[in-house]
């Protein structure tokens, strides 16, 4: 009998060093070499994951920049439209002439200065000096603002006039931008 109970306790033991010598193995062989194949492919698939959400906000990105692409385009077209062209400069000028002398004003300089030419546009400065009321020098600069082209109305000085009194002296040089005709295709 004492011969049957030992062999009783190295079945015991026995089956748990076997169970234990099979965990070893399964952590040695199997699940360490396969577990870092397993963390490589998890943070393989985090990155794809991450690029499809990124790729997803490029997506709304590409059309919202390809919307204000197109927003800029209708928007120069439309400039092009309402613009003289450098070489149609001369019948702008004679509007701008008559927007000013419509409203009363004595019209005492207006003289086109040199173009200056940037890369796609021109400026086409002109020198102008009225006399009258400050409401007729003010009408006439709401006038020349309502003309369809771009105007820039720089170095604004006002001074009362010598006669008749009342009347102000409006100086200024208008700057008018013209599409140059080499870019108007």
């Amino acid at each position: 009998m004492r011969f049957t109970g030992l062999i009783d306790v190295f079945d015991r033991w026995g089956a748990t060093a076997g169970l234990v010598a099979a965990a070893v193995a399964y952590c040695v062989f199997i699940d360490i070499p396969y577990g870092k194949e397993t963390a490589q492919l998890r943070r393989e698939t985090a990155e794809r994951r991450a690029f499809i959400a990124d790729a997803a906000r490029l997506v709304a990105e590409t059309e919202r920049l390809n919307a204000q692409g197109r927003a800029t385009v209708d928007y120069v077209n439309a400039w092009r439209t309402a613009t003289p062209d450098s070489a149609d400069a001369g019948a702008f000028f004679g509007e701008v002439h008559q927007a000013v002398r419509q409203v009363g004003v004595s019209v005492t300089r207006f003289e086109p200065q040199s173009p200056v030419g940037l890369s796609t546009i021109e400026q086409r400065p002109i020198a102008l000096v009225l006399e009258g009321t400050h409401a007729d020098v003010a009408a006439a600069l709401v006038n020349i603002e309502k003309l369809p082209a771009t105007i820039w109305v720089k170095d604004v000085v006002i001074t009362p006039a010598r006669e008749p009194a009342g009347h102000v002296r409006f100086e200024s040089k208008l700057v008018v931008f013209a599409d140059k005709a080499a870019n108007s295709d």
